[in-house]
């Protein structure tokens, strides 16, 4: 029923706009568009943008069917553009255009009497939270002058909390909820630590990089096409809390890497972001 009237509604839209392009950023926004622009004798440029060479099968299986509709696929990273490849996605409609962030200047640096570890990310199963907590509780057995610091909310923040309590570890993290302030925080960090399954591309990774954090997140495709960091296998939990260890031990140094990142930021630019796009609609 809602797929009929996001239809009913997006059509009547359209021919009220007449417009030269129609673009669509989400799976289930791509077919609505695609179904009206079929409706429509496919009279518009359809541009879809797909973030996530890792959607279910379902929402793969609709892209594909009906990629025909689209001129031009958007994807944020290299690593989807050849994972759609594989998918049979014909390269030559496949345009990588990064994301952008607005880069804000830290209004002050917060002062902690302990060394900071900062993650900021949904409670998503994908951000894996709880390999996280398992590398504060390796971290614990060797040290305690540390604190990790939890930032955002929703679906598995109270599986988290649990695993927290259950494990005794308290002490070692603080849930800081959705804050206003993720400049100062990650200006104010010691580590940035992600140890994410799988991305897309993640913004909060091109956040830590303006403001020179030390970042330490896994070395999936998504992450190394990108950015320098320290680069860990997915799980693994030794790895991780003795890279982490050896950062706050200054055994490690994070600063030819940082400098490499602050030429990247150009990359990221809502201006860079503006042209990219600026340039699809004017040689289509």
């Amino acid at each position: 029923i809602w797929i009929c009237k996001a239809i009913y509604y997006v059509n009547k839209i359209v021919n009220k706009i007449n417009p030269d392009i129609i673009q669509s950023m989400l799976p289930h926004a791509n077919v609505v568009s695609k179904i009206v622009n079929l409706i429509n004798f496919k009279k518009y440029k359809l541009y879809t943008g797909v973030r996530n060479s890792r959607d279910t099968f379902l929402l793969w299986f609709l892209e594909k069917i009906t990629n025909n509709f689209s001129s031009l696929i958007v994807t944020n990273s290299e690593t989807n553009k050849n994972a759609l490849i594989k998918r049979w996605f014909k390269e030559e409609k496949i345009k990588v255009i990064y994301n952008w962030i607005n880069f804000v200047k830290a209004k002050k640096i917060y002062k902690y009497d302990k060394k900071i570890i900062l993650t900021v990310a949904k409670f998503f199963n994908q951000k894996d939270y709880e390999t996280n907590v398992l590398v504060v509780e390796k971290l614990s057995k060797i040290r305690s002058d540390f604190k990790f610091l939890y930032v955002w909310i929703w679906p598995e923040l109270g599986k988290i909390k649990k695993i927290v309590k259950n494990k005794k570890l308290d002490n070692y993290i603080d849930f800081l909820w959705v804050r206003n302030d993720i400049p100062e925080l990650m200006n104010s960090s010691d580590i940035f630590f992600l140890p994410t399954k799988f991305e897309w591309q993640a913004n909060v990774i091109l956040e830590s990089m303006y403001y020179w954090c030390t970042i330490v997140t896994t070395n999936i495709p998504e992450n190394k096409e990108i950015w320098e960091a320290f680069f860990i296998k997915v799980w693994d939990i030794n790895n991780m809390s003795k890279v982490i260890n050896n950062i706050l031990n200054k055994k490690i140094d994070f600063l030819e890497k940082s400098v490499k990142n602050s030429k990247l930021m150009v990359n990221f630019s809502v201006e860079k972001m503006l042209e990219n796009y600026k340039n699809i609609y004017n040689k289509r």
